[in-house]
């Protein structure tokens, strides 16, 4: 009888992030073939077919996505190959990119715009304005990190844990620390 009750949840586990994937394409995601999707995704209600996944991109668990729903201009666009590790957050209200081979490990935010609160405001008055986010291609985000609006990295930068990134950095930059400063270069 165990033996059973074990085929079955092996196989109820294997086909879990096939059928969230098949849900969330006839809710309008664009997603590529090999995409892994994990549990408790927090998908946002209005605009999900402005995120795009490439192919074979995973994505961890308790991670949220959130379009900005003040303006028809946000987009996500994950390029093939990426990982993005548990309870990330990535959040658009023009454009994050996250460039083809990268990996995300947890817990890192990923804004592109901010929100200025005061006592005496209204909630969606202080929204700043959006900025782009680029993530090069074949770059490693480590664990805790912030990228703040308006961040470009170049291709094959490594972003050290905790760290708080924003600014524009070239192609293979090593940036660590909080603020983010570039502590090294990746050897050609």
């Amino acid at each position: 009888m165990s033996k059973i009750i074990t085929n079955v949840f092996v196989a109820k586990v294997a086909f879990q992030s096939f059928y969230r994937t098949a849900i969330l394409r006839l809710l309008g995601l664009r997603v590529a073939q090999g995409s892994q999707i994990g549990k408790g995704i927090r998908w946002p209600i209005v605009g999900i077919s402005r995120i795009q996944l490439g192919c074979n991109v995973h994505i961890g668990d308790r991670t949220g996505f959130w379009i900005q729903p003040f303006n028809n201009t946000g987009k996500i666009v994950i390029g093939e190959n990426v990982n993005i590790g548990d309870e990330c957050r990535i959040s658009a209200g023009n454009l994050v990119k996250i460039g083809k081979n990268t990996i995300v490990l947890h817990r890192v935010t990923i804004v592109d715009f901010g929100r200025i609160f005061n006592q005496y405001s209204d909630y969606g008055r202080f929204i700043t304005a959006p900025k782009p986010v680029i993530i090069g291609c074949d770059c490693s985000i480590g664990a805790n990190t912030v990228i703040k609006p308006g961040t470009e990295l170049g291709d094959l930068c490594v972003v050290g844990p905790n760290a708080v990134v924003g600014g524009k950095h070239p192609a293979g930059s090593i940036l660590e620390g909080n603020p983010a400063k570039v502590v090294g270069q990746m050897p050609h």
